[in-house]
């Protein structure tokens, strides 16, 4: 162990007379720390995803209004801040206001077409800007309108 202790002791010796033992132990971890702090900044707090979105249920049926409820889960798990509007015009206001990112039409006769097995279409509009909010948005409306399809196929299997 003597050994061991004499060459460390030497080796650190020569590093501490040396400047890139200071620049690499010391000066290098505190740049890169900055560097990342400036790119990464805010990307893993708890409110890093600020998804506004909405929802206009022209069809109220019980399959449209699956969907809120499932909105309304997402809303309180704190992942998205759910608003619901009666029309799509106003939907779009907000939109072009920068109230909400994007927003989800389920047009009239989505229910019926879902129990009868037809296709149907539910709409995701959004801002050109809010393109995180747009996609999460639009891919919880494709599950959506998949659990549906999911549905009509296990029943007409059935």
């Amino acid at each position: 162990m003597g050994a061991a202790t004499r060459i460390a002791g030497k080796d650190l010796k020569l590093r501490v007379r040396d400047r890139s033992a200071f620049i690499m132990g010391i000066v290098t971890p505190l740049a890169l720390a900055y560097i990342f702090h400036l790119v990464f900044g805010g990307t893993f707090s708890e409110e890093a995803l600020d998804l506004e979105v909405g929802w206009v249920d022209l069809d109220d049926t019980q399959v449209s209004q699956s969907l809120g409820d499932a909105l309304s889960g997402l809303e309180a798990e704190g992942v998205l801040v759910v608003t619901e509007f009666e029309d799509a015009a106003a939907a779009e206001a907000s939109v072009e206001d920068g109230d909400i990112g994007a927003y989800i039409l389920l047009n009239q006769g989505l229910g019926d077409a879902a129990i009868q097995g037809q296709p149907f279409t539910i709409e995701v509009v959004g801002d050109v800007d809010s393109q995180t909010t747009t996609q999460v948005t639009s891919a919880i409306a494709s599950e959506f309108g998949s659990a549906i399809a999911r549905s009509q196929l296990s029943v007409t299997t059935a």
